[in-house]
């Protein structure tokens, strides 16, 4: 794993599960993963396409109360970019790792 990829080492599908959840009411969105942290709930940003940012905490998937309005710092979030397909993507294959 890559320090810039947190979203490897997660273990628990419900974190995926959540983060489904919070992208479904927002068809266009995309999300982007923390990477500072320890990994095991990261952060997220849920983006649209008119530019709104979205910042979640990883651990209870509610919007994030101390992120700014513009979202979290861009030095903070990987560049990978996921959409809802992606993020299933990512949730079968946390699936697969808790095999």
């Amino acid at each position: 794993m890559s320090d810039s990829r947190p979203w490897e080492i997660v273990t628990n599908p419900d974190y995926f599960r959540g983060i489904l959840g919070n992208l479904v009411s927002k068809a266009d969105g995309t999300v982007r993963f923390g990477r500072t942290g320890y990994g095991t709930w990261p952060n997220y940003q849920i983006e649209t396409s008119d530019g709104t940012k979205l910042p979640y905490r990883g651990n209870n998937h509610e919007r994030d109360p101390q992120a700014p309005e513009t979202g979290y710092e861009e030095s903070n979030l990987a560049p990978d970019i996921f959409d809802y397909r992606g993020v299933q993507s990512l949730l079968a294959a946390c699936l697969e790792r808790s095999r």
